[in-house]
C-alpha cells in the first residue's frame, strides 16, 4: 500500500536555510560592516598588507533563499560580483561578472547553498613614472572550475570601489553587502 508523502519535509530548503543563517548572525550582524582587521592581505599572511598583483582562490556559499550579495574586490578598484545568480541571463552584475564592465562568458553559477569557487588571476594597471596609465587591469577569472574571463581588461575602477585608478597598491576585500554569506579556503599568492 503507498502512503502519501508527509505534507512538510523534515529537512525543507526554508529549514536548512533558516539554521544556517542563524549560525552566521550569532556571530556576524547582517548590515555590519567588517571591521579593517579582515582585510584579507593582513589575514592572510600576503607579505605586506596591499598588493599589486595576486592570484586568488576562494570558495563561497550564500546563505538565504535571496539572491545573496558580495564581491571580492581588487586593490579595492575592481570588484569580481559573487552574487547567487542560479537561472540567470550571466550579465556584467551577476555572479562573476566584473562589475559594470564585462559579462561573464557563461553562466556557472550552482544553486543557492552550494559552495561557489571562484579562482581569480589579477594584473593591475602599469603606469609609466609620470603616473600616465601605459595598460589596463587585467583580470582571468574561472567560476566553479569553468573560465568566464581571460584576460579581460578594465579599463578603469568599477562602480562602488574605494580607490580610484592609479599606480598604488590597494587590500583585497570581500564586500559586505548585508545578506549571509560564507567564505572558505581562501588563498592568496602575490605574484613577483
Amino acid at each position: 500500500m503507498l502512503h502519501d508523502p508527509p505534507s512538510k519535509p523534515e529537512r525543507s530548503f526554508e529549514i536548512v536555510a533558516r539554521r544556517i543563517a542563524a549560525m552566521i548572525q550569532a556571530s556576524y550582524r547582517i548590515g555590519q560592516r567588517l571591521p579593517a582587521e579582515r582585510d584579507l592581505a593582513k589575514t592572510f599572511g600576503v607579505s605586506r598588507p596591499t598588493v599589486r598583483e595576486a592570484i586568488l582562490s576562494l570558495a563561497m556559499a550564500g546563505m538565504l533563499k535571496v539572491r545573496s550579495n558580495s564581491g571580492v574586490y581588487l586593490q579595492n578598484r575592481h570588484e569580481v560580483q559573487v552574487l547567487d545568480s542560479f537561472g540567470l541571463t550571466g550579465e556584467n552584475n551577476e555572479c562573476g561578472g566584473i562589475y559594470s564592465k564585462h559579462r561573464p562568458k557563461v553562466n556557472m553559477c550552482f544553486p543557492p547553498l552550494s559552495w561557489q569557487t571562484y579562482d581569480i588571476d589579477y594584473t593591475a594597471a602599469r603606469y609609466d613614472a609620470a603616473g600616465k596609465k601605459t595598460s589596463n587591469a587585467k583580470l582571468t577569472v574561472r567560476h566553479n572550475g569553468v573560465m568566464i574571463h581571460e584576460n579581460a581588461e578594465v579599463d578603469s575602477a568599477t562602480t562602488a570601489a574605494g580607490l580610484k585608478d592609479g599606480p598604488g597598491t590597494g587590500p583585497i576585500q570581500l564586500q559586505n553587502h548585508g545578506n549571509p554569506v560564507v567564505f572558505r579556503n581562501i588563498w592568496i599568492v602575490e605574484k613577483k
